[in-house]
């Protein structure tokens, strides 16, 4: 099994900053790990692949033409993928696709078909499986794609929406997967989890939940590859 690792990293402004009055400055003390392998840096040879996970050009959200043709013409130098995010019910799904794969030039577009968590109830996915299906499948007879994912850190719904949402989801995967498959037998299909929520450490979230690594057993046989979001 591959892990495919989408690693985003953010940073905080003004962290050196005094409390206001009434405020408490909580410092939180990270021991460091013991197991790491021995690595040489910078890493001169490597046997996986790297990539820019979406498209996040300069002046975003207000980029201008020129600015998404500077990303796309600096993406290559960062690596061989492309991630192209984006719901699977935007109306430009094909005409964003088409655009990475026509500018973003010597690197790989790797799609995945996300959804928007606020729209989710129990029954969305099943509702809305034939929209999804006719979407995807216009999506592969356009382009010979090496990836795709359906779903974007899907274990957030059972949190946030509820277990049932997340067992709605498995079952239209499923049935994406085997659509795929079936149409593009070469692409490989997979999902993508929340690391932090698999380990029940998704602190920031406001949330408390125990770890549910179990979730990965839903998708056995119907996953070529195992994405995670990281929040270091």
């Amino acid at each position: 099994m591959i892990f495919l690792l989408l690693i985003m990293s953010f940073t905080t402004a003004g962290c050196s900053e005094a409390p206001s009055e009434g405020e408490t400055n909580i410092t939180q003390t990270v021991e460091e790990p013991t197991d790491l392998p021995s690595l040489e840096l910078p890493i001169q040879e490597r046997e996986f692949l790297v990539g820019t996970a979406g498209v996040i050009p300069p002046n975003f959200p207000n980029s201008s033409e020129e600015d998404y043709l500077i990303f796309l013409d600096e993406v290559p130098n960062t690596g061989e993928l492309l991630g192209a995010y984006m719901a699977w019910s935007v109306p430009d799904v094909i005409e964003t696709i088409q655009f990475v794969d026509t500018y973003a030039v010597g690197v790989e577009p790797l799609v995945a078909l996300g959804f928007d968590i606020d729209q989710v109830d129990d029954t969305y996915f099943s509702r809305n499986l034939p929209e999804i299906r006719n979407t995807i499948r216009e999506v592969l007879i356009t382009f010979d794609l090496e990836y795709l994912a359906f779903g974007v850190e899907v274990n957030r719904l059972i949190p946030e929406v509820s277990e049932a949402a997340f067992l709605d989801f498995v079952n239209a995967y499923r049935d994406i997967y085997d659509l795929v498959k079936m149409e593009s037998p070469d692409t490989k299909v997979f999902t993508i989890f929340q690391l932090e929520y698999l380990k029940g450490a998704a602190l920031l979230s406001g949330l408390e939940f125990d770890p549910h690594w179990e979730v990965l057993d839903h998708f056995a046989g119907k996953q070529d590859l195992v994405g995670l979001t990281i929040y270091p």
